[in-house]
């Protein structure tokens, strides 16, 4: 059997043996000037020299080479030795994680924030404790569309990038999906005073109709002609016959004829033409009085009537205006509740594309870091099987005793 030592024999011995002597190691290729300062730091400061790991995991702190010497002046303080720079925000642990606690509860949190206050801890004081001058920057990273956990290609190197499989992360699940929990919510406009109410049309009280009492009683009552009783009384009627019958008996008289009988019929015809001339009069008057007070009784009738109806279009208007400025104020009404409906709708969309591109934004980041840890475990893999194949052919054992 091979045997792992310089004393086997031709044809034997182990892998070592029949590859012949390693090959000189290549030259390390010169170091960047970060590389440099961050090594002469680690020199300064923890007395040695980091590897090329420790280099790479400084490139990323934000804060710059100021913010990486405060890095490397915090791992020598935790041997005892003074290290103010390395103290978080506040100047106490207490105060980054209250901080910490204060991102936790605002809307778009990463859950970790409350989950893992720890981890955030660790994370914020590795890359020199939180700041004035990176708060913003710490606060973005985990509250928000900005966050690691919404974007993971977020840094450079990639939230699932190469720094986080030498720290643990690889193969770890992602943060669980959180959708926008603030969802609008309707509010219907309240009624207006005049419109919570049926609409009741007014009631016209000034009532029907009427001709006044008096008129309607001489517009009713027809035309009766006067009858000879009704002539003798009438107001001096008969003075006026006597004054006419004692003229002529006198004038008679004067003439020494009143006796005779041509004067006995000529008062006779005075008697019946007086009459007749009276009563014609007389019947003239009555009718003309008729007419004058049925004249009067129209006028009166029509300007009652022409009162009514002015004051029954005085309330048809006013109610006509009424229903019209309701009628318009329920027009205004529902465009202010079709406007409001439509912002509430518009708002509504508005968060459900949100959230499904909150959805679709985490499917891609879950998908993009699937997909790097799978290349890169099939890197690693292949380098695995190479190496083993190379090692397991170029195996030779010697000859047995």
């Amino acid at each position: 059997m091979a045997k792992i030592n310089d004393d086997d024999p031709p044809g034997g011995g182990d892998w070592f043996d029949q590859q012949g002597p390693p090959p000189a190691a290549l030259p390390a290729a010169a170091p960047d000037d970060f590389a440099k300062q961050v090594t002469s730091w680690y020199q300064q400061y923890l007395g040695r020299t980091p590897s090329q790991q420790e280099i790479d995991s400084h490139r990323g702190n934000p804060g710059g080479l100021d913010a990486v010497q405060k890095v490397i002046q915090g791992a020598a303080g935790k041997n005892g030795e003074a290290n103010p720079a390395a103290t978080p925000a506040g100047g106490s642990e207490a105060a980054l994680r209250a901080q910490i606690a204060q991102w936790a509860g605002m809307p778009g949190a990463d859950p970790s924030l409350k989950n893992d206050p720890d981890y955030w801890v660790r994370a914020i004081t590795a890359k020199g404790g939180l700041t004035d001058a990176n708060k913003q920057y710490w606060q973005d990273a985990s509250v928000g569309p900005t966050a690691f956990f919404n974007n993971p290609n977020r840094e450079s190197a990639g939230r699932y990038g190469a720094a986080d499989y030498t720290s643990g992360n690889f193969g770890a699940p992602p943060a669980p999906y959180v959708s926008n929990p603030n969802a609008p919510t309707y509010t219907p406009l309240p009624t207006p005073d005049g419109l919570s109410t049926p609409y009741v049309a007014p009631t016209w009280t000034g009532g029907e109709f009427k001709t006044p009492d008096a008129d309607a009683a001489i517009l009713q009552k027809g035309f009766t002609a006067p009858t000879a009783a009704d002539l003798e009384n009438s107001p001096g009627y008969r003075e006026r016959f006597k004054m006419g019958l004692d003229a002529n008996q006198r004038s008679a008289a004067g003439q020494g004829s009143i006796l005779n009988g041509g004067t006995q019929k000529a008062l006779a015809r005075y008697g019946q033409d007086y009459a007749s001339t009276e009563y014609n009069n007389f019947y003239g008057q009555s009718l003309a009085t008729r007419q004058q007070n049925v004249s009067d009784a129209q006028t009166d009738a029509s300007n009652a009537y022409r009162d009514y109806m002015t004051r029954y279009g005085q309330f048809t208007d006013a109610a006509t205006r009424g229903f019209q400025a309701r009628q318009q104020n329920e027009g205004e009404f529902q465009n202010a509740v079709g406007n409001n409906q439509q912002t509430y709708t518009n708002r509504y969309g508005s968060y459900l594309n949100d959230n499904a591109r909150t959805l679709s934004d985490y499917l891609t980041n879950v998908t993009t870091q699937r997909n790097n840890e799978n290349d890169y475990w099939s890197r690693l893999n292949d380098l695995y099987q190479t190496g083993a194949t190379a090692a397991n052919n170029s195996y030779k054992p010697g000859p047995t005793a």
